[in-house]
This record gives structure tokens, sequence and C-alpha cells, in this order.
């Protein structure tokens, strides 16, 4: 019941967040859809584990959700420490931020 309530939290507090400006910046990078659509997954993949980081450490998802709502590092760093395993999508985007093609 605890870990469900916590699993919430996450979601609304941390990755609906994050999932928002993920979309926001990568329509805003011209990033297709598809690939966009990925990392967004991903993400959101991620919840059970994050939910089990942030349930052993409570700083840890207070930090990121400051981050995340605060807007400080951009959702790299974001994406970076909620859903690790999520760095070689963000490798995949990256191009797109210097205006060539993501080569996956």
């Amino acid at each position: 019941m605890l870990s469900s309530i916590l699993a919430f939290l996450i979601q609304l507090l941390i990755v609906d967040p994050l999932t928002s400006q993920i979309d926001a910046r990568l329509k805003q990078a011209q990033v297709p859809p598809a690939l966009a659509s990925s990392v967004n997954s991903c993400v959101k993949d991620a919840l059970p584990d994050l939910v089990r980081r942030i349930a052993s450490q409570p700083s840890q998802g207070i930090s990121l959700a400051a981050e995340i709502w605060l807007q400080s590092n951009g959702f790299e760093g974001a994406v970076a420490k909620a859903a690790p395993d999520c760095a070689p999508l963000l490798q995949a985007v990256k191009p797109f931020y210097r205006g060539g093609k993501a080569t996956t």
C-alpha cells in the first residue's frame, strides 16, 4: 500500500513533469516522434526502479523533484538521474540539438 502511494507521488511529481519537459524540448529540436516516444517510454518504464531507489533514499527523490520543477539542469540531467538506463536514447537525440541527424 505504501509503495503504491509512493509510486503515485513519484509519477505525479517526477515522471509526469519530466516527460512533459522531454516532449517540449524534443519537439522544439524536431526529433522524430518515434524517437521522442522511445525516450518517454524509457523514462516511464524506469518508475519501479525509481520507486525502489527513492524509498531507500528519500533525499534523492526530493532533490530530483526540485531539479525537475526548477528546470535547473534541463531534462538530460534529470533523465540521467531518474532513468540511467535511458542514456543511449539521450545520446541518440543529441545530434538533433546540433542540427544533425541521429545515428542509431
